[in-house]
């Protein structure tokens, strides 16, 4: 996957992840042409990237900061 992908999802609050796929990940990979992304947004959805992923497709997994206490 192209760098710059990887930093512009970083700017957006997700990291690279890698394993199963699940609800509200986004999955994307690169084709000759451009970037294709879908976010996993139904159970159903996940059930069939994970059934259904080959090669060449990468997931993020939007990243969440614990709250400090003070």
């Amino acid at each position: 996957m192209n760098p710059t992908i990887d930093a512009k999802m970083k700017a957006k609050g997700y990291e690279r992840v890698s394993g199963m796929a699940i609800l509200n990940d986004i999955a994307a990979t690169e084709t000759h042409r451009e970037i294709l992304s879908s976010k996993l947004t139904t159970p159903k959805a996940v059930e069939v990237f994970n059934n259904e992923v080959g090669d060449g497709w990468v997931l993020y997994r939007k990243t969440y900061e614990a709250p400090q206490c003070e």
